[in-house]
């Protein structure tokens, strides 16, 4: 009994030794983030004016265009400024406040951020989702900017499936909508599946009028409210780049409005209207200027209309960038003076 004893004690104490550093040894040699690298490696190779944060809204484009450049590249055009951006699908305020503290370690610093907000990205469907807060990421970004490894955190994702776990109860997980509830997020999915292709066949479009309006009203009618976490991760981004002392314009990107008051009713314009505007006053309360682009496009310029995300065809893009530098230029002038 005694040795039994014995034995079991030391496998504690070996497992307590090993296990963080297995952990610690896979971290090293798995774990890699490109964003981060070629953001450190940008702002300590040179002197860059802009870093340009965003997700799939900036660099997706549609099947007709024969430009297919993302905004930030007519933004650079348009303005002039040397531009690195830092732009995936999925990417949102949740990484945003982290990437912003790697510039502590930079040798230069951007003269200006610039973020995009989408409404989508406060739904059911993007923030809550647990793979789209992309925890490993976050992990080594962390690390990257603190020098702080969360091994057990690291240890939980990477080897305990606890994002498969978060993503089962994602997906079981009722979606509520003011007194509305839509179904759970697997069955929102499913039932209002389209498989086809529609930006240029709009007289397909009346076909999938019962998936559109559940779309529309799944990604954009949530009640967007002050405890929102997307809203207390953008409070810390401009936190902290006002700490370092770099302005930063944050802009609303445009929804396809007319569709969605078509299929979803006009409850939809209502509903994102108050949203829009929490978002709005919560930004400005952080004393930054929101360049509000959200109603400013027809559906003509929308693609990807199928899953009705906020991706532009190449008329919808430039405007944005144009939109985007004029506020740029206007900013960076005023800071000088």
């Amino acid at each position: 009994m005694q040795t039994f004893r014995r034995f079991f004690i030391t496998l504690i104490l070996v497992g307590i030794v090993t296990l963080p550093a297995v952990v610690v040894i896979d971290f090293f040699w798995k774990q890699r983030d490109l964003s981060t690298d070629f953001l450190m490696e940008g702002f300590n190779s040179k002197p860059l004016d802009v870093l340009y944060f965003g997700d799939s809204t900036i660099r997706f484009y549609g099947e007709r265009d024969v430009n297919r450049a993302g905004i930030d590249e007519f933004f650079r055009e348009w303005s002039g400024l040397s531009v690195l951006t830092v732009a995936n699908p999925g990417y949102s305020a949740i990484l945003y406040s982290q990437y912003v503290r790697l510039l502590a370690k930079t040798r230069y610093k951007p003269k200006l951020v610039v973020i995009p907000v989408n409404l989508r990205g406060f739904s059911d469907s993007a923030s809550k989702r647990p793979s789209v807060s992309f925890p490993l990421r976050q992990i080594y970004i962390k690390f990257r900017a603190d020098g702080v490894l969360e091994w057990f955190k690291y240890l939980q994702y990477r080897f305990l499936g606890l994002e498969e776990r978060q993503n089962d109860d994602w997906n079981n997980k009722p979606v509520i909508h003011g007194s509305v509830n839509l179904g759970t997020n697997r069955q929102i999915l499913d039932s209002s599946r389209i498989n086809d292709f529609i930006d240029y066949a709009p007289e397909r479009e009346p076909r999938y009028a019962r998936q559109l309006s559940i779309k529309f009203r799944y990604h954009y009618m949530m009640d967007v409210g002050p405890n929102d976490p997307v809203l207390r991760h953008l409070d810390d981004t401009i936190g902290y780049l006002k700490k370092l002392g770099i302005p930063v314009i944050v802009y609303l990107t445009p929804i396809n409005v007319q569709d969605g008051q078509r299929y979803a009713g006009t409850d939809f314009t209502d509903q994102v209207t108050r949203n829009f505007a929490v978002i709005r006053q919560r930004i400005e309360s952080n004393g930054v200027t929101v360049l509000d682009l959200s109603c400013s496009l027809d559906p003509s310029n929308f693609i990807h209309k199928q899953d009705v995300f906020e991706h532009l065809n190449y008329n919808g893009r430039q405007f944005v960038a144009q939109q985007v530098a004029k506020t740029a230029l206007e900013l960076l002038q005023k800071e000088h003076k």
